[in-house]
């Protein structure tokens, strides 16, 4: 953990993962915060680690998160998930 960041996000849903994304490519230092262990958010919950076997019940718009999240979590940004107030 740095003691300082430029740019701080809040929540590792698809817009948060991707301003993380973009922000750590260009140099930012970034954090992103978010209560849930997982990233992906309300629209990708899960998806790298559903209990499904065939997660293309689901539909294509969802499985393709799975690349979204794969690249936040390449990310030089740092993740604080499941660190937020109260938790």
């Amino acid at each position: 953990m740095t003691d300082s960041y430029d740019i701080a996000v809040i929540g590792a849903g698809p817009a948060g993962m991707s301003a993380a994304i973009t922000a750590s490519a260009a140099g930012a230092r970034v954090v992103v915060l978010d209560d849930k262990p997982l990233a992906g958010g309300q629209i990708y919950r899960n998806v790298t680690d559903s209990p499904l076997q065939n997660t293309d019940l689901l539909g294509e718009d969802y499985t393709k998160g799975a690349a979204l999240v794969e690249q936040f979590n390449a990310c030089r940004a740092e993740k604080l998930l499941r660190r937020m107030s109260g938790m």
